[in-house]
Parts: C-alpha cells; structure tokens; sequence
C-alpha cells in the first residue's frame, strides 16, 4: 500500500469506521493493511479492500473483523 495507506483510503465515514476497527483488531498499520489486502475465505474470497467500494461490503468486512476480535474465525 502506498504511504499514508489507510488515510487515503478513508474517503467516507462509513469506510473510516472499518479502517479504524481494523487499525483496532491488528497491533500494527501494517497487518491492518496485509488484512485488508489479501483474499479472505469469510469474505468468499474477496480481499476486505474490493468490497469497501458497496455499503453491503463495507457491513461484511465490518462482521468479519468483528468476529476476528471476539476469536470467531470461520
């Protein structure tokens, strides 16, 4: 990810929510990033990244680092 990696990609309130719960799961910008940059299985394969772009991405990538902090990995 280019530097400033997640700020930019903030470009609405609702994405910001998701990048700063990710920033809260992961100890480090950067396995926040490595998180979001690689396919997932919960997500169907997708990266967290790709369905930041729909409101229903932006829920499911929510769900799913949600159950990554209560120790829910399938």
């Amino acid at each position: 990810m280019k530097p400033g990696g997640l700020k930019l990609l903030a470009n609405s309130p609702r994405v910001r929510e998701v990048l700063e719960h990710a920033l809260a799961v992961f100890d480090t910008e950067e396995q926040a990033e490595a998180w979001l940059s690689l396919p997932n299985r919960t997500l169907c394969g997708e990266t967290p990244l790709a369905l930041l772009e729909t409101d229903t991405g932006v829920q499911a990538v929510d769900e799913a680092l949600t159950r990554l902090e209560h120790g829910v990995f399938a």
